[in-house]
């Protein structure tokens, strides 16, 4: 069973104190014997990188990826794994070219925190920051976060709208059109799903084709009630979770155990769901990691330990704002 922490991003954001005072709980907690996987922030969700990049220079926050931290993470764990936030990026709004537009409750809106994910120039972006992470790092994988819609009503921007009408065969003009159409026409809603779940396809395989160098490479889906569980990955985030297990090595599914209703956490349905989820990846030769996070409790950590065992998925990462109080946790629930 392999057993991984993950650097919260309030660690690299906002400190004042010096960064490896700050990162010294987390590398302490990586000096477990049951911890060996490492997953660290190299772009955060404000637009900010975490090395020292020698193109996107007016990016750089704190570069807590310097070569004497990631020696020392090296020497901790076993797998080291660079995490990119790609369409989670307040930077958008600083480019109305890139941010995605939304159309809800008949109007369309900015969101400014959001990437779209047909900007050309923005995955040029990560395919650079991917490169430099490589070079200088030579990490065993790279995880694309939030590779993916934040709901239904996007994107509505102009690019989307064009680009859909080729794809449909169908005169859409506007955003309010489009919606339209979406709320009368079966068919176009249909072909609107597909057609964003190719988008971020497509967007996959722009980032892979402009690699220099072979990587391991993840992406993540939400296995959430609150959103319909598979059904909802595809309509909410235009995730093809099959599609995905095509492209990529290895899938995080995000489970939040705390959050999950009493009646669904650790329930024989959602341990079905997961060997399912789990089996289909394995057969398409991808690794399934459970990734747990809002975790409030030692109980929270023994029903996550509960649900890898169960799911049989054999690789979990465990992500809470506090390292030190997390690894606590797992000394508690992890049987010696």
């Amino acid at each position: 069973m392999n057993l991984g922490l993950v650097l919260p991003e309030s660690e690299t954001i906002g400190r004042s104190r010096p960064l490896e005072k700050s990162l010294e709980p987390y590398l302490s907690s990586l000096g477990s014997s049951f911890i060996n996987v490492a997953l660290v922030p190299a772009k955060d969700r404000v637009g900010r990188l975490h090395y020292r990049s020698k193109v996107l220079r007016e990016l750089v926050a704190q570069p807590i990826l310097t070569k004497h931290t990631v020696e020392r993470l090296r020497k901790s764990v076993d797998r080291l794994i660079f995490e990119v936030r790609c369409f989670d990026d307040r930077s958008a709004a600083d480019d109305p070219q890139v941010c995605v537009y939304e159309f809800a409750e008949n109007t369309l809106s900015a969101i400014t925190n959001r990437v779209c994910p047909t900007s050309d120039t923005y995955l040029s972006r990560i395919v650079t920051i991917s490169n430099e992470l490589i070079q200088a790092f030579q990490p065993d994988a790279l995880h694309y976060s939030y590779f993916r819609y934040q709901n239904l009503n996007q994107c509505f921007c102009q690019r989307c709208i064009s680009i859909f009408a080729r794809h449909s065969g169908t005169e859409v003009g506007t955003a309010d059109r489009l919606a339209s159409l979406l709320a009368s026409n079966q068919q176009i809603f249909s072909e609107w799903v597909d057609w964003r779940a190719t988008t971020i396809i497509a967007g996959l395989q722009a980032v892979k084709s402009g690699l220099k160098e072979r990587v391991e490479i993840s992406v993540e889906i939400d296995i959430d009630y609150r959103r319909n569980y598979l059904a909802g990955i595809l309509l909410n985030e235009g995730l093809d979770w099959l599609q995905l297990a095509t492209e990529v090595d290895e899938i995080f599914l995000h489970v939040q155990p705390a959050g999950w209703p009493r009646q669904a956490a650790g329930s024989e349905e959602t341990i079905q769901l997961l060997r399912y989820v789990v089996g289909r990846l394995r057969q398409s030769s991808v690794q399934p990691t459970l990734f747990f996070w809002f975790l409030q409790s030692a109980g929270d950590i023994k029903k996550a330990l509960t649900i890898l065992r169960e799911s049989s998925a054999g690789c979990a990462l465990f992500y809470d704002t506090n390292p030190r109080r997390l690894n606590s946790w797992l000394r508690q629930s992890i049987p010696k």
